[in-house]
């Protein structure tokens, strides 16, 4: 896949896609595009009528990214499409791919289809396109967003610039299907991080640490309601709720082990190395990472997406396979805990909204097999 010679297509203009818009045009002017949905377009449009992307902090200069909101055509020339929405949106990312590729619409065989943070997404999004005869060449995920990112709205002049806190080290990445020699090389000149390879998308999210946010935000809900000027990780995170998040990161490496994965990483361990941090404890680690504590600033609610997402789409996946295969224990116990506070704070059934094996088509007593299978992955 030429995919120096063609544009990145980037749906989504929040700090993730704002984030890689810049990144992206630092090192490969003219290569990307920027889409937003209508009605989803806030900082798309004011980076419209200023006529640039600014960014500032750990990556600084100004940049000029494509900008659409014709999503046929702008898939109609990508090689890579990449949605950098949260996972509450990336149902109605799919319903606009459908509206504007499906029924033979746009051919988009020879695009990599790639969610970021994408929360055990790509099989069900397969379905929806295949069903519709959207049909790309893979479908992929990476894990954790591969910056810390923000994008800062004016108050008054109506304008906006990035600002990038920090690059992590590493980036997981997995497709439904293998990703061939061809599409590394080309993927790993898109992105500035190392790139790790992950045999299987299952495995690349029990890989990841999103724990640590319910953990923090449920121990530090009037904190956050008040609006206190703290910092999420440096102030939220006592000994405790690191102890807390470890625990019940300890479900995930169950599951995990249940499924014949290995290689797998404490909390600890992952973020060391995603931030190069020499921290000997997690609470040393949330103390001491200046990408993560550049400024004060909380959640804006108990349902900001650092709560509301990492169970609807982390939780309740890990928690309805643990159930599957058996896996009882205090970290479950916990996990199932915060689920329930969590449907009260959201004022919505959260076992019921979240991403089960029900909606990957499986029972909810599905065996190993049936869950590596939808996921096209194999034990290790």
């Amino acid at each position: 896949m030429a995919y120096l010679n063609e544009q990145m297509l980037i749906l989504g203009a929040g700090n993730t896609g704002c984030g890689m818009a810049a990144d992206f045009e630092s090192r490969r002017a003219g290569s990307t595009t920027l889409w937003a949905a209508p009605g989803h377009d806030r900082v798309f449009q004011k980076i419209k009528n200023q006529g640039n992307l600014p960014a500032y902090q750990d990556l600084s200069g100004t940049f000029y990214p494509e900008l659409t909101q014709d999503l046929g055509a702008a898939l109609a020339r990508a090689r890579v499409v990449i949605v950098t929405t949260p996972a509450t949106g990336q149902d109605e990312i799919i319903d606009a791919i459908i509206d504007a590729a499906g029924g033979g619409k746009v051919d988009c065989s020879k695009a990599f289809l790639f969610f970021n943070s994408g929360k055990m997404v790509a099989p069900i999004a397969k379905k929806r396109l295949d069903a519709a005869g959207v049909v790309f060449k893979n479908i992929g995920e990476n894990g954790k967003s591969p910056y810390t990112s923000r994008v800062d709205e004016h108050p008054t002049k109506g304008t906006v610039r990035l600002r990038l806190n920090g690059y992590k080290g590493r980036l997981h990445v997995a497709g439904l299907d293998p990703i061939d020699a061809a599409d590394r090389r080309e993927l790993d000149k898109l992105f500035s991080m190392q790139l790790i390879y992950v045999s299987n998308i299952l495995k690349l999210n029990l890989l990841m640490q999103y724990f640590i946010h319910p953990a923090t935000m449920l121990a530090n809900i009037s904190p956050v309601e008040t609006h206190e000027a703290k910092r999420f990780y440096r102030d939220l995170m006592t000994e405790s709720v690191c102890e807390l998040a470890e625990t019940t990161h300890g479900l995930t490496l169950s599951v995990a082990e249940a499924l014949g994965f290995k290689n797998m990483e404490g909390m600890l361990e992952a973020f060391k190395k995603d931030y190069n941090s020499e921290a000997t404890t997690l609470y040393e680690f949330a103390q001491t990472c200046e990408e993560l504590n550049r400024r004060p600033g909380l959640p804006v609610s108990m349902t900001s997406r650092q709560l509301v997402e990492d169970i609807l789409f982390y939780a309740v996946p890990v928690v309805s396979i643990a159930k599957a295969l058996g896996i009882e224990g205090t970290a479950r116990t916990i996990v199932e805990g915060w689920i329930a506070q969590t449907t009260v704070i959201y004022k919505k059934d959260c076992w019921a909204e979240g991403r089960k094996l029900e909606d990957f088509g499986l029972p909810a007593n599905a065996t190993k097999a049936q869950i590596l299978a939808v996921f096209n992955a194999k034990a290790d």
